[in-house]
């Protein structure tokens, strides 16, 4: 009798190895709470296993449609009609990675939830035609949602902003129209005989008259600022006269308060 032994610690080994990456890619999509599909175009037969029926309300694979074209079936009618030109071309290319968004409608629900797939072409025939393709799918349901939420918060913001710029506007042109009288009237009665005092009380409610109206002015250009349409000016002024109207606006609040409040002295470089 003939006989002969070899060592097969090599193939174990490889066997171990590639049980080893088995299970690490396991543990890898489990944690990715996604699913492994396998596409045979061909024949257009579905492969996957519990994990994948999990993810559309069904307790086995055994219960999912193993056709693609019956499967796409649950696909939202909208995406579809997106998503079916888009596999087509990618069918035909030879690279490119599948990376899609649609709604599926999930085992006995009327209800779609929102999945993405990636996954691309592994298997080709000399000519090209593909053979196969493979990849993930995952549930992105809460994902859309956050999205739809920060959305919302984003329009109402935008809503916000667009009141305020309106009620500045609106508010702005209120006040105007009587300010605009105010010292319309101011400036006629300093063409009148006053005497000094009261000459003097009326450059102050004058002054006054065009602070407010230049505060009103920021508060429009508050809004120019955050729209980005403040356009800037270099305009010369007399510091000591912005002294002096500072000083004319508050003289009356100081003396009524007893407070001493006063001008010592503007160096001459300023005039």
């Amino acid at each position: 009798a003939l006989g002969y032994t070899i060592s097969i610690q090599e193939r174990k080994e490889a066997e171990l190895q590639l049980s080893e990456r088995n299970l690490m890619l396991k543990l890898f999509v489990d944690a990715a709470e996604v699913a492994i599909w396998d596409w045979d175009i061909p024949t257009d037969k579905m492969s996957a296993g519990d994990d994948f029926a999990a993810l559309f309300g069904y307790s086995s694979y055994n219960e999912v449609p193993d056709l693609f074209t019956e499967q796409m079936k649950s696909i939202h009618p909208e995406d579809i009609q997106r998503l079916d030109p888009v596999i087509r071309q990618h069918l035909l290319e030879p690279v490119g990675l599948m990376d899609f968004e649609f709604r599926v409608r999930l085992k006995n629900s009327d209800q779609y939830y929102w999945f993405n797939v990636k996954g691309r072409v592994i298997k080709r025939s000399k000519t090209g035609k593909p053979l196969r393709a493979a990849g993930i799918i995952h549930n992105i349901q809460k994902r859309k949602e956050e999205e739809l939420a920060l959305a919302k918060a984003k329009q109402l913001a935008e809503a916000s902003v667009k009141a305020k710029r309106k009620f500045l506007a609106n508010i702005s042109h209120e006040l105007r129209t009587p300010l605009h009288a105010i010292n319309g009237l101011g400036k006629q009665l300093q063409q009148t005989s006053l005497n000094e005092k009261q000459s003097s009380y009326l450059k102050m409610m004058n002054e006054s008259g065009e602070g407010l109206l230049a505060i009103i002015n920021d508060l429009l250009d508050y809004s120019k600022i955050e729209e980005g349409k403040l356009s800037l000016q270099s305009i010369s002024f007399n510091p000591s006269t912005v002294f002096y109207s500072v000083f004319n606006l508050f003289e009356t609040q100081a003396f009524s308060k007893n407070l001493s409040f006063k001008i010592k002295t503007i160096d001459p470089v300023l005039n």
